[in-house]
């Protein structure tokens, strides 16, 4: 506050509020001539008054790096130059002239143009607001992510493209909307082959038609259950009344036993591709073994004389038994059933009796299975 002193204005004080730079006490101030200069001299001399000059800010006030604002007479930025003065202020609308055309109706005038501070970017709510990174769209004055439904895209068919307050959303589509990502239905946010079993229906009476974790799967249902003009038959409807037929069932069946299992020559024999064989003797025959290769017992048990050593040769045909034939090493001509048997599945109906372990294969009206 600067208090001036001066001649009197009768008993009254001269309240001004100006914008002026602090003066000493009892100075005379500039432009005050203009303004109240006459009344004061009407009043007789000789009496004291005073001028209470406030100012509008009791503090001062801080520098802008720029000129902030071309149109409020202050010089912002502290440079000595005030609005239009300053190269701050160069764009013509900060600067035109009363009555010139300034900007397009909706565009506010800021120091570095005409801009839309209802939809600019640059100017989203005021001249010197802009719209930080992530918040790509100036709505009504407010920066935000979205201002409509088309400006959010997550590229996903099953979810909906939605903006709230700003912001994007992307709320599953309801229900089992078709997708063609997978040639399915949206189930939730993903695109699956079904979401449920209705979706997969084969049109087959005879499957049960199922969706398992988005896949679809047609189990066959249970046989002779009716069907359109048959019965279910392993998955499919078949025309008649049974599952089964013995041309359907004609082939050979089972596993057909080896040839070395079968311990009997006729057993052997009835079954093709094996044959009966041996002599059981040690020989083969006119071999004989030098007793000298023996020692000890062995050289008595084997029909050897043991002087010692052990001096002469024993014939292998001369003994009787497999386990003496091995010990003085001779070869036991076992008999026994040699050949690799057929499988069962390469059989015609004749040799398929004839093999042990394989079974001519048949329809049982019981069960409608061929067995």
């Amino acid at each position: 506050m600067i208090i001036m002193c001066g001649l009197s204005l009768s008993s009254r004080k001269a309240l001004l509020t100006l914008m002026v730079i602090p003066l000493t006490a009892c100075q005379w101030i500039a432009g005050l001539n203009s303004l109240d200069r006459p009344a004061l001299d009407a009043e007789p001399e000789g009496e004291d008054f005073e001028i209470v000059l406030d100012s509008p800010n009791d503090t001062e006030q801080p520098c802008t790096p720029f000129e902030a604002v071309c149109h409020d007479g202050a010089d912002n930025d502290c440079d000595g130059h005030a609005d239009c003065d300053d190269e701050d202020c160069t764009h013509p609308c900060a600067c035109a002239q009363e009555g010139e055309p300034i900007c397009e109706t909706g565009e506010t005038c800021c120091n570095s143009g005409c801009c839309n501070t209802y939809q600019d970017l640059s100017c989203c709510g005021g001249c010197s607001q802009s719209c930080p990174p992530g918040q790509d769209f100036c709505c009504d004055g407010t920066c935000a992510s979205c201002c409509l439904n088309t400006h959010c895209d997550d590229e996903n068919e099953c979810t909906d493209n939605v903006c709230t307050g700003g912001a994007c959303t992307f709320p599953s589509r309801p229900g089992y909307p078709p997708c063609s990502s997978a040639e399915g239905y949206c189930c939730g946010d993903e695109c699956l082959t079904c979401c449920i079993d209705e979706h997969c229906n084969d049109a087959n009476p005879c499957t049960a038609d199922a969706c398992t974790g988005g896949s679809c799967t047609h189990a066959g249902i249970e046989d002779m259950l009716p069907c359109e003009g048959g019965v279910c038959c392993g998955g499919e409807c078949r025309a008649g009344g049974s599952c089964c037929s013995d041309s359907d069932c004609s082939t050979c069946r089972g596993t057909a036993e080896s040839c070395a299992s079968l311990s009997s020559q006729a057993d052997c024999s009835a079954q093709i591709d094996c044959s009966w064989s041996g002599t059981n003797t040690c020989g083969p025959p006119g071999t004989a073994v030098a007793c000298s290769t023996f020692s000890g017992l062995q050289c008595i048990e084997c029909g050897c004389t043991d002087n010692p050593p052990c001096v002469g040769s024993i014939p292998c045909n001369s003994i009787t038994t497999e386990e003496r034939c091995g010990t003085c090493h001779c070869t036991w001509d076992a008999m026994g059933c040699t050949g690799a048997a057929s499988a069962c599945e390469s059989l015609a109906e004749t040799p398929c009796s004839q093999q042990a372990g394989c079974y001519w294969s048949l329809c049982n009206t019981d069960t409608y299975q061929c067995t």
